[in-house]
């Protein structure tokens, strides 16, 4: 019997699955060396950079736990560290631990998905500062040009929103929030061993 449950999954697995067909092939090019220059190039480097896709969801997520004002407050800082931190790499470039705190950063954004409780929101807003303009000073100096920055910061902003939803959606499971949380924390370590 067909229901509108089936539909959904059967639409869901066919979207996954043509997204996965279209941005496979250019998994290798979504770090540095390729021209990124264009459009096109900043809409892809933070949903094809492993390590900007778990930080941004990661943050996303954690910005679920907070309402109203609180919720405005982080937002708001995330904004002012993804532009600051553009304007940061763009301008006088990295440092020669940027990789290292790229990799850092990973896991201290699982700080708060760790947490049983609803969170800190200073301690979360200071977490996602850091995480937040860590990653935009990288792409900073990786994207050279008005549009591929402004790809980038569409980019951004639709996976911040994505990992809203989804820290939404388990806001009522904390378990499953923190074995995520761990997730990216290993992932962060992880790659501190190849940084």
């Amino acid at each position: 019997m067909l229901t509108m449950k089936t539909i959904r999954t059967s639409l869901l697995s066919r979207t996954l699955l043509a997204t996965a067909a279209v941005t496979l092939p250019v998994l290798a090019q979504a770090h540095p060396g390729h021209g990124l220059h264009g459009l096109s190039d900043g809409l892809a480097h933070p949903i094809l950079g492993l390590d900007h896709l778990c930080g941004l969801l990661a943050l996303g997520a954690v910005s679920a736990r907070f309402r109203g004002a609180a919720a405005g407050v982080f937002a708001g800082a995330i904004a002012a560290a993804l532009a600051g931190g553009i304007l940061l790499g763009n301008v006088i470039g990295g440092f020669s631990g940027l990789e290292y705190a790229l990799s850092l950063s990973l896991a201290l954004v699982a700080v708060p998905l760790l947490w049983q409780r609803a969170g800190n929101l200073a301690v979360a807003t200071a977490i996602g500062v850091v995480v937040a303009g860590v990653h935009a000073m990288a792409h900073g100096i990786e994207l050279q040009g008005n549009a591929a920055l402004l790809g980038f910061v569409l980019s951004s902003t639709f996976l911040l929103a994505c990992g809203h939803a989804l820290g939404r959606l388990l806001v009522a499971q904390p378990r499953v929030q923190a074995v995520l949380g761990a997730g990216v924390a290993c992932f962060g370590l992880w790659s501190l061993l190849g940084a």
